[in-house]
């Protein structure tokens, strides 16, 4: 499958979350799309698309759109050591995105700096509980959303990332 990255860099040679941006929608990761249109959107003069292989375990990601009991077993049992619990049944039902930005305090959080804060920590655990990549979709009403709605792919760990080939915006 291909993922394209958009930047304005167009010197890369790996990705990295060293520019990750906090205020994103999914907190700071390395974003994808399978659109190139939306990578292009990233690409600002200068920049370029890069074409990228994920390397990942697929059963290690979460995606935000569905329901938790929906998630592959292993990614339930990461959410499950992230947030050290067993998600009860109503929980299991409910969307993931919503229960992990419930148990992650993303609504406790206030706006601007906390909230980036809350974010960031989110990913960190996320990805000490082994989950490599979260995907969901971006409304228009969301950071960056009218310039990237439709689905996203954030990846939380750089390793699995690898750019495949560099394309001109």
């Amino acid at each position: 499958m291909v993922f394209y990255h958009g930047s304005e860099r167009s010197d890369l040679s790996e990705l990295s979350l060293f520019r990750a941006d906090c205020r994103a929608p999914f907190g700071p990761a390395i974003y994808l799309s399978k659109d190139r249109s939306v990578a292009d959107r990233h690409a600002f003069s200068g920049g370029a698309i890069y074409e990228v292989r994920l390397s990942g375990d697929p059963s290690l990601i979460v995606d935000y759109d569905r329901e938790l009991y929906t998630q592959s077993l292993n990614a339930l049992c990461c959410l499950e050591r992230c947030f050290g619990k067993r998600f009860d049944e109503a929980e299991l039902l409910a969307n993931a995105r919503s229960i992990v930005e419930r148990f992650g305090r993303i609504y406790e959080a206030g706006l601007g700096d906390e909230l980036d804060a809350a974010k960031l920590a989110l990913n960190q655990r996320l990805a000490r509980s082994g989950v490599w990549m979260v995907c969901g979709t971006l409304a228009g009403n969301e950071d960056h959303g009218r310039m990237d709605a439709g689905v996203q792919y954030a990846v939380l760990e750089p390793k699995y990332c690898h750019i495949v080939a560099r394309k001109g915006s």
